[in-house]
C-alpha cells in the first residue's frame, strides 16, 4: 500500500492550495492505475487529512495501513512549477528515491505518468504493458482547461452545496476551453451526482450527460463509468446497466475507492446482496480508511443486513473519531430505534440535529424535550408521532427519518404505499434500499408493496 501526502504549496500564495491539491489527487489517480493487483494507493479523503500535518512517517504509515509513502512539494511560478517528490519505506523510513521536476503547466500530466513509472520501479512492481499511467495516451489540454480542471476538484472536495456548485461552473470552463478533454467531464458528472441529493430530477440526467460525453472521448476513464453507474443504479433503475458500468470502473481502475463504495451502496445493497456489500465497503475503506461517510455507510450495510451488533460497534467507532459528523448520530437514532432503544435513539437525534444547524439546530433541544415527553406517555407510538411533526414542520422527505419509514411504524400502511410511490417518482435519496430497511418489515408481504419494489426492478 502507497499513501501520496498532499503536496506541499511553496508559493506562498494561498489562492494556489487548488494547484498543489489537484496535482495530489492526480499523482493519486494514476499511481491507482499503474499495477492495482499488486500496488493499493491510499484515496485523496484519507491522503488529505495530513495536510499541514506534523506526524511522522511511521506514525502516518501505521494510521493508513500504507508500507510506502510518497510526499512532494510543489512551487508555482508564472507557467512553470517546480515540483520535488520522494518516495519513503515506512518500516525503516529509508529514502529510496528522490528526484526534482520543472515543467510547463501544461506538462504536468506527462509529469505525473513520469512519477508514477519511478516510484513503481523503486517498489519493484512490474509493470503491465497495457496497463500503464492511461494519460500518456492522451493529448494534454491547453494551460487553461487544466487549471479550471484543477480548480474543480480543489471545490468539488469541499463537499459543500456552495463549493459543488463552484466546481461545476469550473468544469463547465475547462470543458469549454478544451471540448476534448475527457476528465473534466467526468470531474462535471461527479459534481453534479454530489448536487443529485439535493434535486434529483434535475441533476441526475446531467450527470449521465457529462458521464456519457467522457466516455465518447475516453472509453478508459474509470471516474465516469462509475458516475455513470451509480446514476443508472439511482435514477433510472437500470440494475443491468448499473452492474456493468459499475465493475467496468473497478476493471479499469481496482484503486477507486468511490467505485467500491457506488458499487456497494449504489447496488449490492439495494438489491439485497448485503455480503458483497459490506465485502466492497471494506474494500473502500481499506483504500480510504479515513473517509468519514464510507466508515458510516459501513455501519450502515451491517444495519441492512440486520447486524446490528456489529452496526453499533461500526457507528460507535466513527463517532470516536468523526464525533462531529452528523449523518453517524442520524444513522444511530435508525438503529436504536429499531432495536427499541428509544431514549438513546432521542439523544442522538438530537446530537444530530444540533450538528447539522440550520433550522434544525435551532429547535433541537425543544423537541428533544417534545419527543421525551411524547415517548414517555405514550411509548414508541408517541416517538414517532412527535418525529411525524418534525417532518411536517421542515417539509423534508429523507435525512433522519424518511416520511414512509414514520408512517409504517405508525402502522399506517396506506400512506407508506403512497409515499413510498412518490418517493419512486421523485428518486428521493434512499429510496432503492425500501427491500433491504427494516422498517418496512412489516408490510413487506403486502402486495402493494412487492408489486412497487417489482416495478423499480428491485425484485423480480
Amino acid at each position: 500500500m502507497l499513501a501520496v501526502l498532499p503536496f506541499q504549496n511553496l508559493s506562498n500564495d494561498p489562492a494556489q492550495e487548488y494547484f498543489s491539491d489537484g496535482l495530489t489527487e492526480e499523482t493519486i489517480t494514476d499511481l491507482g492505475e499503474l499495477n492495482p493487483e499488486k500496488l493499493g494507493v491510499i484515496a485523496r479523503t484519507s491522503a488529505m487529512a495530513y495536510k499541514h500535518t506534523d506526524k511522522t512517517i511511521a506514525e502516518i504509515g501505521r494510521e493508513l495501513g500504507a508500507d510506502y509513502i510518497l510526499e512532494g512539494s510543489v512551487r508555482r511560478e508564472g507557467g512553470t512549477a517546480r515540483v520535488s517528490a520522494q518516495l519513503i519505506r515506512v518500516n525503516d523510513q529509508t529514502h529510496l528515491w528522490a528526484h526534482n521536476y520543472e515543467r510547463e503547466v501544461t506538462g504536468l500530466l506527462a509529469l505525473q505518468n513520469e512519477l508514477g513509472t519511478a516510484i513503481a520501479q523503486q517498489v519493484q512492481i512490474e509493470l503491465e504493458p497495457k496497463r500503464g499511467p492511461r494519460l500518456t495516451r492522451k493529448p494534454a489540454p491547453n494551460t487553461e482547461s487544466y487549471e479550471n480542471y484543477l480548480q474543480g476538484l480543489f471545490f468539488l472536495n469541499k463537499r459543500t452545496y456552495d463549493d459543488e456548485n463552484k466546481s461545476v461552473e469550473f468544469f463547465e470552463q475547462s470543458t469549454e476551453k478544451d471540448p476534448g478533454f475527457a476528465p473534466a467531464y467526468a470531474g462535471l458528472a461527479n459534481a453534479y451526482l454530489a448536487l443529485s441529493i439535493f434535486s434529483p430530477e434535475r441533476f441526475f440526467p446531467k450527470a449521465a450527460s457529462a458521464a456519457t460525453r467522457a466516455l465518447e472521448l475516453d472509453d478508459d476513464l474509470a471516474e465516469a463509468h462509475a458516475a455513470l453507474g451509480a446514476e443508472k443504479a439511482d435514477f433510472e433503475f437500470d440494475w443491468q446497466g448499473a452492474d456493468r458500468e459499475l465493475r467496468r470502473a473497478i476493471e479499469l481502475n481496482p484503486n477507486s475507492a468511490l467505485a467500491h463504495f457506488f458499487l456497494s451502496s449504489y447496488y449490492l445493497n439495494p438489491l439485497g446482496n448485503s455480503e458483497q456489500a459490506i465485502a466492497e465497503m471494506k474494500k473502500a475503506l481499506e483504500l480510504d480508511p479515513l473517509s468519514p461517510i464510507f466508515n458510516a455507510y459501513l455501519g450502515l450495510d451491517y444495519f441492512y443486513a440486520r447486524q446490528y451488533d456489529q452496526a453499533l460497534f461500526q457507528y460507535n467507532k466513527t463517532v470516536a473519531v468523526y464525533p462531529d459528523f452528523h449523518i453517524t448520530h442520524y444513522w444511530l437514532a435508525w438503529l436504536y430505534s429499531q432495536r427499541g432503544q428509544y431514549p438513546d435513539a432521542i439523544t442522538e437525534i438530537t446530537k444530530a440535529r444540533l450538528l447539522e444547524g440550520g433550522e434544525r439546530a435551532k429547535w433541537a433541544a425543544a423537541d428533544r424535550i417534545a419527543l421525551t415527553n411524547a415517548y414517555a406517555a405514550k411509548g414508541p407510538t408517541g416517538f414517532w408521532q412527535q418525529i411525524r411533526k418534525a417532518n411536517e414542520k421542515t417539509g423534508r422527505n429523507f435525512g433522519e427519518f424518511d416520511i414512509p419509514q414514520v408512517y409504517a411504524r405508525l402502522g399506517n400502511k396506506d400512506l407508506v404505499l403512497e409515499w413510498l410511490g412518490r418517493n419512486c417518482e421523485a428518486r428521493t435519496p434512499f429510496t432503492t434500499y425500501m427491500n433491504v430497511d427494516p422498517a418496512y418489515d412489516s408490510i413487506r408481504s403486502d402486495p402493494r408493496f412487492e408489486n412497487l419494489a417489482r416495478r423499480i426492478g428491485l425484485t423480480q
